[in-house]
């Protein structure tokens, strides 16, 4: 199964080196991680993310939790969420 997924196109485009302070060497380390696009980089929280870089990296100078949420702020700004929520129909066909 390992192999089949190899010659398997990307979907997500790696996109992180569009965020303020992220240049290829950081983009490389999140990627490592697990975090491989802006749209992930959102869903990730600062002190877990730095721990994660950290592990695999070891220390990392100019890393910080301050320095991985700005990331994380700039991502979620990049790609802002849509406020619209689909309506779920409820009891007696009322939407909730």
């Amino acid at each position: 199964m390992a192999e089949e997924r190899r010659g398997a196109p990307e979907h997500v485009k790696n996109d992180l080196a569009e965020l303020k302070g992220i240049g290829p060497k950081y983009a490389e380390m999140l990627k490592s991680c697990g975090v491989d696009s802006i749209k992930e980089l959102q869903h990730r929280s600062a002190r877990h993310l730095k721990e994660m870089i950290e592990k695999r990296h070891a220390h990392v100078i100019g890393l910080s939790e301050h320095q991985c949420q700005t990331w994380i702020d700039e991502a979620k700004a990049f790609y802002p969420r849509k406020a619209k929520v689909p309506e779920t129909p409820g009891v007696n066909g009322r939407v909730v």
